[in-house]
């Protein structure tokens, strides 16, 4: 297993990517941030969130 440091990685990948992935790459780095902090959803919530989601952004209503 590969142990993992804290670092922010953002500028190891300079000119090797998009600015897409970039974004995407620092959404993560965001996501790992807030989730060691404690700011996480619990998976039973969002199991019962995702229907809501895919109603809203397909159209349809429950």
């Amino acid at each position: 297993m590969v142990a993992m440091d804290s670092g922010d990685r953002s500028g190891a990948v300079e000119g090797l990517y998009s600015d897409e992935d970039r974004e995407t790459l620092a959404a993560i780095d965001r996501g790992i941030r807030a989730s060691r902090r404690g700011e996480v959803v619990p998976l039973a919530t969002v199991r019962e969130l995702i229907p809501l989601w895919v109603a809203k952004y397909s159209g349809d209503s429950l």
